[in-house]
């Protein structure tokens, strides 16, 4: 038997007739948000990781679709606003400290990959970083646009108890 090339991962969904109606709003919002430049990028980059090994490739593919959603203002200490706008986005207040710390090492595996080591990221990394864009890709479908600097912010500043 030949082992497959690539390897998709992340969860199983397993749907019933009653999700029907929901999935069909999220196909429409999905066809508008295609639109968005942001959002369009995103999900081309999360499309196209499946082409890609379970490796390095995807994880800069995945990380291109975070940036692009978590951080539409700028560049400046870009690992702690993804990470905390990520965290923020996607994880329950009692998940917060530890998907925060599981996202900040996935961009510093992200970094050293394009910076040209190590030759292979360990996978349960990538598959991490795919689910967590999994969830921000179906929260921005859920609310029917990107997010932008001033939710993202607000979210971060509500959770901060300010």
């Amino acid at each position: 038997m030949v082992e497959p090339r690539f390897k998709v991962s992340g969860d199983v969904y397993e749907f019933a007739s009653t999700d029907v109606p929901r999935i069909a709003e999220l196909l429409r919002k999905e066809e508008i948000l295609g639109r968005d430049n942001r959002f369009g990028l995103a999900m081309r980059r999360f499309m196209g990781s499946y082409e890609k090994p379970l490796d390095g490739d995807r994880l800069i593919d995945y990380w291109i679709a975070l940036e692009s959603l978590m951080a539409p203002d700028t560049n400046m200490e870009l690992v702690y606003r993804l990470s905390l706008r990520t965290t923020c986005f996607i994880a329950e207040a009692l998940e917060r400290k530890r998907v925060f710390e599981k996202v900040k090492k996935s961009y510093s595996a992200r970094s050293t990959f394009v910076h040209g080591t190590p030759k292979k990221v360990d996978a349960e990394i990538v598959s991490f970083t795919e689910e967590c864009l999994r969830k921000v890709l179906l929260r921005c479908l859920v609310l029917g646009k990107t997010p932008t600097q001033t939710v993202l912010d607000s979210l971060v500043l509500r959770d901060a108890g300010t």
